[in-house]
């Protein structure tokens, strides 16, 4: 298992590094609306030397009443799964695939 995970950890740092190159090292910045209204801010930085990036929400809305928030564990394998489909090569979905993502969440957001 040690061994699938640090693959996956390559293949991610790899493609973060692509990522960087195709951006010219610009931060990556997205902001997307829920049907009530709520904001979901994403700015992902990526260190070119390491293969790793920072996925920051901050600005995301505070939880709301109703099934539209979202916790941790749900927030993090979104991101697996995103960061796998980006990927040409075919790798398992696992926990190597975070190993080189560090992830801030505002506490109390509709993702935390």
């Amino acid at each position: 298992m040690v061994a699938i995970q640090n693959n996956a950890e390559a293949v991610v740092r790899r493609l973060l590094q692509k990522v960087y190159d195709n951006f010219k090292g610009l931060p990556l910045e997205a902001e997307d609306y829920m049907d009530d209204g709520s904001v979901l801010k994403l700015k992902i930085r990526i260190d070119r030397d390491s293969g790793s990036a920072t996925f920051d929400f901050t600005g995301t809305s505070k939880e709301i009443y109703g099934n539209l928030n979202a916790a941790r564990a749900i927030t993090f394998s979104a991101i697996i799964y995103v960061l796998r489909s980006l990927t040409k090569e075919d790798i398992p979905l696992n926990q190597g695939c975070l190993a080189p993502i560090k992830v801030i969440l505002p506490a109390g957001s509709i993702l935390s």
